[in-house]
């Protein structure tokens, strides 16, 4: 690996040192205007610390360049070439970058409040610290990005493609991902808060002690996913969500609403259910081994040769229930409704009032 290609990958992890043009910004600037109104390539170049706000500099080439601390704050970039370039902590508050091209791209601590970088191409590009509340990434290329400790509140990055991105330690409260495609997603000690996922794909999904509350999933294909134990997604919207053979263990699910959503297989031992919603969710053969849905709302629900053993089913609905074959062994049972339901080959045995 080339020693530009090296730093590139870290550079937004170096001190802000001595600017290397110190004293000679303007003058270079002016060069890069200049060079830019003649139609001619900037490529390659070494412009770190210059100050280009508020600039129309749509369609420049600065590919592979230095563009470390620049000052692009409000400048129009609209397809810009910055591929392989290093942004290192510059500013591109408010900035249009609308069809850029950024592939490779260091963004790293870069500020991009507010920017707007909609159908641009982010593969491989490093986000890494960077700022991007109130951005918008729309219908984004961001395949093998790095996110480690982003900002992204509010975001919007609906109909984007991502490949397997790993989000560590990022707020993403309040984001968007509508109808984008997040195969193979991992969240870590992420924060989720009211983040919209409506018709997003992401099978495998995986969200790791994280909080997703007040999180909307709805009309979502998240076939094979998992929040273990440690995540809390209170008062969140599953309706009609996709989410077979996914697992649920020990997560905190109070309040949340899986009305008409498909949670076959899937498993919810252990979880905290109180309030929730089932109602003509098709859940077949799904655990539910110790979980607490107390005053749950299971009406209609299918939960075939599914397994509700020792859990807590006090004030729960389950009026038109599909119950064939379920397990109720040891459950906890009080003012539970159970008119209507298919009760089947269900194991009743050894229940407990509450």
């Amino acid at each position: 690996m080339k020693i530009k290609d090296t730093y590139r990958m870290g550079a937004h992890y170096t001190d802000y040192g001595t600017p290397p043009h110190e004293g000679r910004e303007k003058e270079i600037a002016g060069e890069m205007l200049a060079a830019y109104r003649k139609g001619k390539s900037l490529a390659d170049g070494d412009y770190a610390g210059v100050n280009l706000s508020g600039h129309d500099l749509s369609g420049i080439d600065l590919s592979n360049s230095f563009l470390e601390d620049v000052n692009f704050a409000n400048a129009k970039l609209k397809g810009a070439n910055l591929s392989k370039a290093i942004l290192a902590r510059a500013d591109l508050t408010n900035a249009d970058l609308t069809g850029a091209n950024m592939e490779g791209a260091n963004l790293g601590a870069a500020s991009l409040k507010n920017a707007d970088l909609s159908d641009s191409d982010l593969s491989n590009a490093i986000l890494s610290k960077a700022d991007l509340t109130d951005a918008k990434l729309i219908r984004c290329k961001m395949e093998g990005v790095y996110f480690l400790e982003a900002a992204l509140t509010r975001a919007d990055m609906s109909e984007s493609l991502m490949d397997a991105p790993i989000f560590l330690e990022v707020d993403v409260s309040g984001a968007k991902f509508c109808k984008t495609n997040l195969a193979s997603a991992i969240f870590l000690k992420a924060r989720l808060t009211g983040t919209d996922f409506t018709e997003a794909t992401a099978e495998r999904f995986i969200c790791v002690e994280s909080v997703a509350d007040n999180a909307v999933f709805s009309r979502a294909n998240f076939a094979l996913s998992c929040f273990p134990g440690g995540c809390s997604l209170r008062d969140t919207d599953f309706r009609n969500v996709t989410m077979n053979q996914s697992n649920f263990m020990d997560t905190d699910l109070e309040n949340a609403d899986f009305s008409s959503a498909n949670v076959n297989m899937s498993g919810f031992s252990g979880a905290n259910l109180k309030n929730a919603k089932f109602h003509k969710a098709s859940a077949k053969r799904s655990m539910f081994m110790k979980a607490d849905l107390s005053n749950a709302d299971m009406r209609s629900i299918n939960l075939m040769e599914g397994s509700l053993m020792k859990a807590c089913l006090s004030g729960a609905d389950f009026r038109n229930a599909n119950l064939y074959s379920v397990d109720f062994m040891k459950a906890i049972l009080g003012e539970t409704d159970f008119t209507g339901a298919n009760l089947d080959l269900s194991q009743l045995q050894d229940w407990r009032p509450f």
